[in-house]
């Protein structure tokens, strides 16, 4: 299922795993058999639409998070059927950031300019989300932020910030 070059990280949950190549597709696995698995009932689909070059999805129970990394549009993929459920354009198009799942109902997603959108998902995760902050860093940022005991650490091009809550 690996075609071209390949940039995102391969994401698992359980017995799912899935794998993006370059541009080219998304394909979510059953890892639960043996041996080769290209030929077999384990590919429980591939889609070809808005997959990153570089940024690594999210895999949830129910959603596949991904983010083109060019234009920045942010799409929910139905886990079960592949089908795209969302499409959510961004101010943060150009960006290598992988987006982080917090708290279970928020996107956070950095674009290369420093500029941070926070989307709020949906209690109902059919309808679209929304951008509900957008954020300057104040610097370039090409790096997927790290949280750790309630902070949040982004890496820009000249400082490392720390976000804390009192």
């Amino acid at each position: 299922v690996l075609y071209g070059d390949v940039g995102p990280s391969p994401v698992a949950l359980g017995n799912y795993v899935l794998t993006a190549t370059s541009y080219l597709q998304a394909t979510l696995i059953d890892a639960t058999g043996t041996g080769d698995l290209t030929d077999t009932d384990n590919i429980l689909w591939s889609t070809d639409w808005n997959i990153p070059e570089t940024i690594s999805p999210i895999l949830t129970e129910k959603f596949v998070y991904s983010m083109d990394d060019g234009a920045g549009y942010l799409s929910a993929f139905d886990i079960e059927t592949g089908e795209m459920v969302w499409e959510l354009g961004t101010d943060v198009g150009g960006t290598y950031c992988s987006p982080s799942l917090v708290g279970g109902d928020k996107l956070y997603l950095f674009g290369p300019d420093g500029e941070a959108n926070i989307v709020q998902l949906n209690e109902d995760p059919l309808v679209e989300p929304e951008v509900v902050a957008t954020n300057p860093l104040g610097e370039d940022c090409s790096t997927s932020p790290a949280f750790q005991d309630g902070c949040l650490y982004i890496r820009g091009v000249g400082h490392l910030f720390k976000i804390a809550t009192p």
